[in-house]
């Protein structure tokens, strides 16, 4: 495939990148969950797979038309969505430092349950049956509160995701400069994506439907 192509399936990286440094430049912090953080970066990761890895271990034959195709995107994405049931719960907070978020969530699992405990670098709600340790990654302002092996349960689990993001919604976080920089990067990628359809857009999607098998 022509180097057009290829970029083409960068188009995803790019829109994860310019979104994710959109959210670092917010004032204020971001609270998803593990599952829609992974899945966003499944879909991000998409086209990078099914146009690198795909086609470097699939003989050509095997996926030679659309229906080939079709069951090995099928097979990409129920993959992903298999590795999604069976995650851990996580919370993941964007946008803010370990020394903002903490006086926060204490005061948001003091509230959930009264007799919060901590065990070392676990954090326990023995009433809701919600345990985890915080995992920080400083460089890029991301926290995540990460669920341990114990049972766990994943009502209490949303019940907390939903409390932290309202209690943050009113605290003001600082510019991260990380979130210029993924912005940036993004950007150029989604304009050199472009830029090289457009100069062979006719070119580039009979490759595509070629590949697809559709010509």
């Amino acid at each position: 495939m022509s180097p057009a192509g290829s970029c083409v399936a960068m188009m995803p990286i790019a829109v994860y990148l310019i979104v994710i440094g959109t959210i670092n430049l917010r004032r204020r912090a971001f609270v998803t969950t593990a599952v829609r953080d992974m899945a966003a970066l499944g879909i991000a990761l998409s086209g990078l797979v099914l146009i690198g890895p795909v086609r470097l271990f699939f003989p050509a034959e095997l996926i030679a038309g659309p229906l080939q195709w079709g069951l090995v995107t099928a097979m990409y994405f129920s993959t992903l969505v298999l590795l999604l049931l069976f995650a851990r719960p996580r919370v993941v907070v964007y946008n803010v430092s370990a020394a903002q978020l903490h006086p926060v969530l204490t005061e948001v699992l003091q509230s959930l349950d009264l007799d919060v405990r901590r065990f070392g670098e676990v954090l326990s709600l023995p009433n809701k049956h919600v345990h985890f340790r915080v995992q920080s990654f400083p460089l890029f302002r991301n926290i995540s509160l990460v669920a341990t092996e114990q049972p766990q349960d994943f009502r209490s689990w949303r019940e907390l995701q939903a409390a932290l993001a309202r209690a943050l919604a009113d605290v003001p976080v600082p510019v991260n400069p990380r979130g210029v920089s993924l912005t940036a990067i993004g950007t150029a990628l989604a304009a050199i994506v472009t830029v090289l359809f457009l100069m062979d857009a006719q070119g580039t999607a009979r490759e595509i439907l070629q590949l697809i098998g559709v010509q």
